[in-house]
């Protein structure tokens, strides 16, 4: 288990100190007032809801099997099963992480509480669009729920279910 992790966080700091640091993008928010409790938005309604559970699986690759599945009932689960590569002595290595997440329009921030991987390695910004996802810290990414398809780790990973 040991050598999993070394290799696991090996791996990690070689995609990071290959990766190119890039400025966080600032994003412009909705402005909202309140009436008689009612919360109203100046542009549209804000959905902070999920009513069906939404699914991102990654399809045949050789590189990961990958898994996250939003739930309505505010939790999510993480699955990440790396697939050794052929010449190499590296060996499988799972992530299993569950937390909690919100909701703002398309916009789901995931919390991670138990078993969090290094976010800004599994998503790694430098190789997708800045509408797919935010790390926002070392618990925290955003990720865009209203895309067909998400880059996690490199893999496309589609929406199989919502």
């Amino acid at each position: 288990m040991k050598l999993r992790t070394i290799i696991l966080i090996l791996f990690t700091l070689t995609l990071l100190s290959c990766s190119n640091d890039q400025s966080d993008k600032k994003t412009t928010q909705q402005t909202a007032t309140s009436k008689n409790n009612d919360l109203t938005t100046t542009e549209k309604e804000v959905n902070t809801t999920i009513n069906d559970t939404v699914v991102f699986q990654s399809g045949s690759n050789g590189l990961a099997d990958i898994r996250l599945t939003i739930i309505p009932d505010g939790n999510f689960v993480f699955h990440m099963r790396t697939i050794p590569q052929p010449m190499t002595e590296d060996e499988e290595s799972i992530i299993n992480s569950t937390g909690t997440w919100t909701k703002k329009d398309n916009w789901a921030a995931l919390k991670f509480i138990k078993d969090k991987p290094i976010l800004k390695a599994v998503f790694d910004s430098n190789y997708v669009d800045d509408n797919e996802f935010k790390v926002i810290d070392e618990s925290t990414v955003d990720i865009n729920i209203g895309l067909k398809q998400l880059y996690i780790w490199g893999v496309g990973c589609e929406k199989i279910k919502e």
